[in-house]
């Protein structure tokens, strides 16, 4: 076959030397490039492979009899369709997919290999269930009583996870984004409240011979990780001493072991508050059973009306709303979108739990994060129908965005309908509201959602509440793809 007619997968960063991912056909395969097929036929002969397979940590994966131009090799994968990146999940996704990485890095020892690489770009979920996708990122294993990727680990999953932990989110999402990230413990402690006379100590002396130690691919006469901030090297007449303590993995509180990892990364909890985090289930949930409102009930009904497979809801909170629509075979898979960090950890908690085919995503659908690791989620992640519920009122009169930047944005996430709330009372509550600016009407809200789309269904469910039922305008329908 001739490659040119393959669409290639992998991003522009990264160039893997031992072959490359594409779709043909609808299917997703990699090709290994000549260099390279013993090495991969011998993993695959050794029972790695198969042993993750059957344990579903890896997609199933298997030799394929196409024969395509410049490969010598070409393997299938399990196509898993809607992928989320790590800048976009909560907490728990982040660590489920740490205790996955160390998991298949464990399986991966028993057989004589290790991980070279370990950053969250190479994990996918496939709705709950997180799965290793690099299978270039396997090779022979260096060195017993050491990890060549540790630092890779601890920068990309350890360090997150405990800033995650303590509600610095910002900090968490600056370092996912960064595919060159090398966020070292000198930052993490650098930021911490620690008297500087132990941070001097602990950098300059402990890490330098535990990065010595851990990293075999760093010889004793280069400069470390850590200590390279203090322009400090390992004397070189130390080397064989180094070597020896590596080898052996005696030199005490040096010792490494993965399963001691995982009891860390299982120890670091998330327990910060926001507003709207519980919301939904303070709400709508009686003994962990769904019981939502009228109006809700109502809006389900003209959904199911329009007999579609995929949703996608925004400002979702826990996504309660699209599990409704899941409970009733109103639609196949849901993706759920919502900025709040509690909201969000528990949704995915939930969709874990329950095993339900709802995407959780962490972002702000308005102004999604991407970096060169991945696209915007508009490009990767839309829905039949865009549901966006009780939030126009918000985004309009609180953070003052234009209706016509609400609705551009939101016609990236639908392929087909749209199913939004209008609020004639604006910000009302308990019988009080804020004076309204004077174009702020139905009427106006009409004309503005007429542009882009055709009504279909418009229903007055509450005091302040009206549901638009729309079909995108054929003129408009190639931007949302």
């Amino acid at each position: 076959m001739d490659i040119t007619k393959i669409i290639f997968k992998e991003n522009s960063y990264y160039w893997e030397q031992s072959g490359r991912v594409f779709l043909l056909d609808g299917k997703l395969y990699r090709g290994i490039a000549q260099g390279y097929v013993n090495e991969v036929l011998e993993i695959f002969r050794s029972g790695l492979i198969d042993e993750l397979i059957e344990k579903k940590l890896i997609p199933l994966t298997v030799i394929s009899e196409k024969e395509i131009d410049s490969f010598g090799l070409i393997i299938e994968h399990h196509l898993i369709e809607h992928v989320t990146f790590p800048v976009e999940w909560p907490f728990q996704m982040l660590k489920d997919a740490a205790m996955l990485y160390l998991e298949v890095n464990i399986i991966a020892n028993k057989y004589g290999y290790e991980l070279q690489d370990a950053h969250p770009y190479n994990i996918v979920f496939e709705y709950n269930k997180p799965y290793f996708v690099d299978l270039g990122s396997i090779v022979p294993l260096r060195l017993k009583n050491s990890w060549s990727a540790y630092n890779q680990f601890y920068s990309w999953f350890s360090i997150p996870l405990k800033l995650f932990a303590k509600g610095d989110y910002d900090r968490v999402i600056g370092i996912l984004n960064n595919p060159s990230s090398d966020y070292s413990l000198f930052q993490y402690f650098d930021c911490s409240i620690l008297p500087n006379v132990f941070k001097r100590f602990f950098l300059t002396k402990y890490l330098r011979f535990r990065d010595i130690f851990l990293l075999p691919e760093i010889k004793a006469n280069t400069t470390v990780t850590h200590a390279s901030l203090y322009k400090d090297k390992v004397p070189s007449k130390k080397e064989n001493l180094i070597k020896y303590f590596r080898k052996t993995g005696t030199l005490p509180l040096f010792k490494f072991d993965l399963n001691n990892q995982k009891l860390k990364i299982e120890k670091i909890n998330f327990n910060s508050y926001s507003d709207w985090g519980g919301y939904q289930n303070e709400l709508f949930v009686k003994e962990g059973i769904i019981h939502i409102s009228d109006r809700f009930k109502k809006i389900a009904c003209l959904i199911a009306d329009l007999n579609l497979s995929i949703s996608c809801e925004l400002a979702a909170n826990e996504g309660l709303f699209t599990e409704y629509l899941l409970e009733n075979d109103y639609i196949k898979t849901g993706i759920s979108i919502d900025y709040d960090l509690n909201a969000v950890n528990q949704m995915y908690n939930r969709v874990k739990n329950k095993n339900i085919n709802i995407i959780p995503i962490l972002s702000n659908p308005f102004f999604p994060t991407y970096n060169c690791f991945n696209s915007s989620v508009t490009n990767r992640l839309s829905g039949e129908i865009v549901i966006a519920l009780a939030v126009t009122h918000h985004l309009i009169l609180t953070q003052k965005m234009s209706l016509d930047f609400i609705l551009n944005s939101l016609i990236k996430y639908t392929t087909k309908y749209i199913c939004i709330e209008f609020m004639p009372l604006g910000l009302w509550h308990n019988g009080f509201a804020p004076p309204l600016p004077v174009w702020y009407t139905e009427e106006w809200f009409m004309v503005e959602f007429q542009k882009f789309f055709d009504v279909i269904h418009k229903e007055k469910l509450e005091l302040n509440r009206i549901v638009f039922i729309g079909k995108l305008k054929s003129k408009n329908r190639d931007i949302s793809y």
